[in-house]
């Protein structure tokens, strides 16, 4: 997947303001890491999930019915890989009932 597709890399930073965990940073601060760096990797993880979730979601039908079409001759629903329903996409940290 293509990160350009997902959200505009050109687009200028903006300064935030978070709240963490005083111990779980003093600890990262120790391994000198780009805590900018750090969150916006984590920010993007979550958004491919996200992507990736829904569109399994989306296109769970036609996985279906690919599968069965193409595995050696014989429907593999026995087999098949239980998709996620809609609502169970990973969190990624999503506070309760926002979007």
């Amino acid at each position: 997947m293509l990160l350009q597709n997902l959200y505009d890399l050109s687009a200028p930073k903006r300064a935030t303001n978070l709240t963490v965990n005083g111990d779980l940073l003093v600890k990262v601060r120790e391994l000198n890491l780009n805590l900018s760096r750090v969150f916006e990797n984590a920010l993007v993880g979550c958004l491919v999930i996200d992507v990736e979730e829904k569109w399994k979601v989306k296109n769970k039908g036609s996985i279906k019915k690919y599968n069965e079409l193409v595995t050696d001759g014989q429907l593999r629903e026995e087999n098949d890989e239980e998709l996620p329903a809609e609502n169970d996409v990973q969190s990624c940290g999503k506070n309760e009932g926002a979007e």
